[in-house]
């Protein structure tokens, strides 16, 4: 996805509302603000969003320090560990089990401090009582079922801290051996990292390994071997998070998207409402194969 330019004054707005989150000195507020507005616009807007946001928060670190998200994700860990029994219990009640999951796993796409907003404990809250009221299209949620069914190899690009331990409802009902997890190279925002996986416990369900990359997305010139590898192998990538919507390209294997959508700019790509939870499908060499009775194994 190319760089919006509505997104230019979201990522300065952003910027600013990170520095108070972090409580920054005024001197340093206005050097990083400053920093981050000089980026922008050296920023080719042909890249994707996630690039210029890798851009920023390493000028943040710069005055924050080399994880001054620690704590956020320390606590959105353990407010996810907190509520799970109760969102597990809604999903074991569920009669579409695997719907249930979908869902819930989006729900945790709200534990986002990519804007710089607080997001605790009454917000979280507040969207799984919303989306424990909706249900998923049922022709995508069939599709998604499908292909995870018959897919032979899938890799499930993870998004942030917390949010990673309500995709472990959704892990579970994956394939056994067949799954391998990506979290982050290394600290940007509130993103999860290995760290993040393992007090996750995402091992539990499937082999986690990094990107090897400090963006908040997924950009394919960044990744280390190994996760470029698992990439290339996999005949579908389920990606959370509007980061890697924004970053990966369609290509030859199937993606499924899922996220919250989260700003003007996407809600007008996909058709859907702010705040609204998308699964987004982009078909590969699967849906072909699965198309044809007789190419299924």
């Amino acid at each position: 996805m190319r760089t919006d330019p509505a997104c230019v004054p979201c990522f300065l707005r952003g910027a600013i509302e990170t520095a108070r989150l972090l409580e920054l000195p005024n001197a340093d507020t206005q050097r990083f603000v400053c920093e981050a507005g000089s980026l922008a616009a050296r920023h080719d807007p042909m890249c994707s969003p996630p690039m210029l946001g890798q851009q920023i928060q390493r000028c943040l670190r710069t005055f924050a320090g080399s994880d001054p998200y620690a704590a956020i994700k320390e606590a959105s860990n353990a407010l996810a560990w907190r509520l799970l029994p109760g969102v597990a219990a809604s999903v074991a009640s569920s009669q579409d089990r695997f719907e249930a999951a979908l869902r819930y796993s989006i729900a945790g796409n709200c534990i986002d401090f990519g804007k710089g907003h607080g997001i605790g404990e009454p917000e979280v809250l507040a969207t799984l009582e919303r989306l424990a009221a909706i249900r998923l299209d049922p022709v995508l949620v069939g599709r998604v079922r499908r292909l995870c069914e018959h897919a032979r190899r899938i890799v499930f690009l993870a998004d942030n801290a917390g949010e990673v331990i309500f995709d472990r409802l959704l892990l579970e009902r994956l394939p056994a051996g067949r799954v391998t997890v990506i979290v982050r190279g290394g600290p940007v925002i509130n993103d999860a990292t290995m760290a993040d996986a393992v007090q996750a416990r995402i091992a539990d369900f499937a082999r986690v390994i990094t990107s090897g990359s400090d963006a908040p997305g997924t950009v394919v010139t960044d990744l280390t071997r190994p996760a470029w590898e698992a990439i290339a192998e996999a005949d579908l990538v389920i990606a959370k998070g509007q980061g890697n919507y924004e970053s990966l390209e369609p290509s030859s294997r199937d993606h499924v998207h899922l996220l919250l959508v989260k700003c003007a700019v996407v809600a007008a790509q996909t058709g859907l409402i702010q705040g609204a939870p998308a699964i987004i499908h982009h078909p590969g060499y699967l849906s072909r194969r699965l198309a044809d009775p007789e190419m299924i194994p």
